[in-house]
């Protein structure tokens, strides 16, 4: 593997994200077996309850195997070893909580400002190509290679 040089600019740029990142990920999380559902507990003191039927390839499973969970200590990942599975804390909560959907709704709003900017836009080219959407939540790198996907 090549090693490559940082800058100390770089390395203070990624030191801010990775603080950035800590700042918004999770302090704990833990399975309730009365809830029957994943409870996140954010840094911001925000608490996530989120039912085992909306969570991606684990609603149909046993509570038993969705029970054994890990928080990476960055807080930013959500693990399942008994499944092999790991969940981007971030990527999971807009997905259940539809973030990005709300997001595209605000988006597809109609006004003259708009219209105006659209068809100026357009002049200049249009918007460049978008890379396709991922839908659901990011699966780490790890669980999209497994699914061929990476």
């Amino acid at each position: 593997m090549k090693h490559v040089a940082l800058t100390a600019a770089q390395m203070k740029a990624a030191q801010e994200r990775g603080n950035a990142e800590m700042a918004t990920g999770a302090a704990a999380a833990h399975f309730d077996r009365k809830q029957d559902a994943v409870v996140l507990v954010m840094r911001s003191g925000a608490i996530a309850t989120i039912p085992r039927s909306l969570l991606p390839f684990v609603a149909g499973l046993e509570p038993r195997l969705v029970s054994d969970l890990e928080l990476s200590p960055m807080g930013t990942t959500l693990r399942f070893p008994r499944l092999d599975a790991d969940f981007a804390v971030q990527g999971l909560i807009r997905y259940v909580f539809g973030v990005n959907e709300a997001n595209r709704i605000a988006g597809a709003t109609r006004s003259r400002a708009r219209a105006a900017a659209s068809r100026k836009n357009g002049r200049n080219g249009g918007r460049p190509k978008k890379v396709a959407a991922q839908e659901g939540p990011q699966l780490l790198v790890e669980e999209r290679r497994r699914a061929g996907i990476g």
